[in-house]
C-alpha cells in the first residue's frame, strides 16, 4: 500500500469545491465527501489502475463517481502525489 502526499493546492481545490456544495446542498457535499475518501482508499492500494490524465505522460486522473471531478495524481516510488482536484470540464493545466 503506498502513501499519499498533498500538495497544497490540492487542499485549496477540495475547500473550494466542498464550500460550493455546502451552499447548494448539506447533503451533497456529504456525499462528495464520502466519495473522496473511498477514491483515496483506492489510490492507496491500486493507483496503476488509473489512465493517464486527458493525454498527459505524467499525471493520472482518478475521477469522483457521481461528481463531475477528478483527483489528479502522480505515482512517485513509494508514495502518490495528489496533485489537484479538478472539474472535469476546466482546463487545470492552465491555470
Amino acid at each position: 500500500m503506498k502513501t499519499l502526499r498533498f500538495d497544497p493546492q490540492f487542499a485549496e481545490d477540495l475547500s473550494a469545491a466542498m464550500d460550493w456544495y455546502e451552499g447548494v446542498s448539506a447533503h451533497a457535499a456529504d456525499k462528495l465527501r464520502t466519495a473522496v475518501a473511498h477514491r483515496f482508499e483506492s489510490l492507496k492500494r491500486f493507483p496503476e489502475a488509473y489512465s493517464l490524465f486527458f493525454g498527459s505522460d505524467e499525471y493520472r486522473g482518478a475521477s469522483i463517481i457521481g461528481f463531475p471531478w477528478a483527483i489528479v495524481f502522480r505515482i512517485e516510488g513509494d508514495f502518490v502525489r495528489v496533485i489537484r482536484f479538478v472539474h472535469l470540464s476546466s482546463d487545470w493545466q492552465n491555470e
